[in-house]
């Protein structure tokens, strides 16, 4: 199946009082129409700083990306600024994390969607309008017509979290980028969000690149993984093979961390340390230093090796058996 969005060796740069950092190396993801592929890596990874390249939303003052970004023919970190701004919210959009910052409380929430339909669509306002109705209709969002004259403050957590899903689907994207859906939202409407990205991705055959920390988030979504440590992808695999037999210890560790109920009264697991900041990265595996696994040969460059459909960035992955979660994970 072709590629809806196609990135390939992504690296993004920010200038800092100590010199030129690099945040994200190398990455290459694909996701194909109607597809939902899952970012995951803890906070720090650089997952939000590649949404955020791939959208061109990056401070052009103190960064700089290479690579490249293929929206069918196009490559988003090539285009000039004005046809940026036309893809963005027509052709390629993003849910960002915190809804209640993203929307501008000083607007009605119908307002905010027909500002969007009218930035990429000519069409009246009254069609605007219309159209904003129907998808809140299609998110979910109880008695649109009437939400549409709300403020975002007067919307629960859930609801702001549908507007911002209506705000990024309205023009009809061909690619969703999702950015942590469901912080701070409880379990029933987190579950819910989910079900609503799952749904339009089929209805629609929209490419969703789902972004979170939480493998159970990813093992109920997607069908293929990226796990993504340290500014790099360190494994590629389909969901299944990722929860079952994981081969980097880092996606290991992550699916260890989901609390189980058969472990009702034991101690939480915890990977050890965290993400080594950008002026301080080791020079060999990234991993290296949290790694119960490593070794000697850890200390050099760990290349991403494809075998068999998947990636993985450990030079041990041959020789290690690493635990996943053959049970307490649903799927």
């Amino acid at each position: 199946m072709a590629a809806a969005l196609e990135v390939r060796n992504l690296s993004v740069y920010f200038q800092t009082p100590e010199g030129e950092v690099q945040a994200v190396r190398d990455l290459s993801l694909t996701v194909a129409a109607g597809e939902i592929v899952g970012l995951v890596g803890e906070s720090g990874s650089g997952k939000s700083v590649t949404a955020l390249a791939i959208m061109g939303l990056l401070p052009p003052s103190v960064s700089r990306t290479s690579g490249s970004a293929l929206l069918g023919d196009r490559d988003l970190l090539a285009l000039a600024p004005d046809r940026l701004v036309k893809a963005r919210g027509r052709d390629i959009s993003m849910i960002f994390q915190e809804p209640m910052t993203a929307l501008d409380p000083l607007f009605r929430i119908g307002d905010q969607i027909t500002e969007t339909v009218r930035a990429h669509h000519r069409v009246s306002r009254r069609a605007a309008a219309d159209r904003a109705i129907r998808i809140l209709t299609d998110v979910g969002l109880p008695d649109p017509a009437a939400r549409v004259r709300a403020y975002p403050h007067q919307l629960s957590g859930g609801m702001r979290q549908r507007v911002m899903i209506a705000i990024a689907l309205v023009s009809e994207p061909a690619v969703l980028i999702a950015d942590e859906p469901t912080t701070s939202l409880d379990v029933t409407v987190q579950a819910q969000i989910l079900g609503l990205l799952a749904e339009l991705s089929r209805a629609h055959g929209t490419a969703v690149v789902l972004i979170t920390h939480d493998l159970g988030v990813v093992a109920e979504t997607c069908s293929r993984v990226h796990t993504m440590y340290a500014g790099e992808i360190v494994e590629e695999c389909s969901v299944d093979e990722a929860l079952l037999a994981p081969k980097h210890p880092y996606t290991s560790g992550l699916i260890q961390a989901i609390p189980r109920a058969e472990k009702r009264r034991q101690p939480l697991y915890s990977i050890p340390g965290r993400v080594p900041p950008l002026t301080a990265m080791p020079s060999g595996c990234r991993f290296e230093p949290r790694c119960e696994h490593a070794s000697e040969s850890c200390r050099a460059a760990q290349p991403l090796e494809r075998r068999d459909g998947r990636a993985v960035r450990c030079g041990r992955h041959g020789e290690l058996t690493l635990p996943g979660a053959a049970s307490g994970v649903d799927q």
